[in-house]
């Protein structure tokens, strides 16, 4: 077996077809580190590849922990990777067989779960760069709808560019200060952001480098939930054989010292907008701080 570092495209890392190989993608999904059985002709081939780099074990073992030690990914499995706040090994790791459960199933419960979160938060977990306009307000503060703040990359004030030693971003709060801004006579006072439309251009990186435990934790309470919903629109007829394509199956999965049983509401609606209730308490309360109309401000 050898290891790799490599670029991805569309999703995959390069050689993710070689024999046997296996893959970790990086927290913004650009990069990889790949395993595979390489012959002499692949490790000719990978090693020539101007986009990759050979790792020794202990090497790929150092990046995957700045890497925030992301799950191995397959094949098999590849297709579904990236569509959820949780993962097809995740809900596996608890109990999920393929008896109970196909990587389809799966994959749609993780969808469904994902964006019932994003409703009953109203954000999603997504690391994105943004740019956007906004009016200043005669006040040395700026207040941004879309945080946490990971970085501010540029800042624009009435088309003058604002040096980073004279703002600092506030990240869990999601807003900008002004801390040293010099005056510009006839366009701005010392220290505020002038009263205008859209004259404040804002240029960052938002939301977050690693999906918080809490919010993977509710994804997957809420995929296990949300998977009897799936396996009763495939099968509604209530059996006692294991297999559940011809029956629904689950009953419970303990995960860790929660037991989960399935009782859905089946008036439960996604969709856009916001929600008062996942239809989980322990989900509710897992994702409560991380609700936009919980967050408190303190300036």
């Amino acid at each position: 077996m050898g290891y790799w570092r490599t670029v991805t495209i569309e999703g995959k890392p390069k050689f993710w077809d070689k024999p046997n190989c296996r893959w970790k993608l990086s927290p913004l999904e650009d990069e990889a580190i790949i395993e595979f059985t390489a012959t002499q002709v692949d490790y000719d081939e990978v090693n020539n590849d101007p986009d990759t780099t050979e790792l020794t074990r202990m090497q790929a073992e150092t990046l995957s922990k700045t890497w925030n030690d992301p799950v191995w990914l397959y094949p098999s499995t590849s297709q579904l990777s990236g569509i959820g706040y949780c993962s097809l090994t995740d809900l596996r790791d608890k109990g999920i067989t393929t008896e109970m459960a196909t990587d389809e199933e799966l994959g749609k419960s993780i969808r469904l779960a994902t964006q019932t979160i994003d409703s009953f938060c109203n954000r999603n977990f997504w690391r994105r760069e943004k740019k956007y306009l906004l009016d200043g307000d005669g006040t040395s503060v700026l207040f941004l709808d879309d945080r946490p703040i990971i970085k501010i990359l540029n800042l624009k004030i009435d088309d003058v560019e604002v040096t980073s030693s004279e703002y600092k971003a506030y990240s869990e709060a999601g807003y900008i200060k002004l801390t040293g801004l010099e005056p510009v006579p006839g366009k701005r006072m010392k220290g505020v952001f002038p009263s205008g439309d859209q004259n404040i251009e804002v240029f960052g990186q938002f939301g977050f480098e690693v999906i918080p435990a809490e919010v993977r934790q509710a994804c997957i309470l809420l995929s296990i939930d949300l998977l009897q919903e799936i396996k009763s629109e495939i099968d509604l007829t209530e059996s006692d054989n294991k297999s559940t394509r011809n029956a629904i199956g689950l009953k419970s999965v303990k995960i860790e010292d929660v037991s989960v049983e399935f009782q859905y509401p089946n008036s439960l609606i996604r969709g856009e907008g916001s929600r008062i209730t996942t239809g989980n308490t322990e989900v509710d309360v897992l994702l409560l701080k991380y609700r936009k109309d919980m967050e408190a401000i303190v300036i």
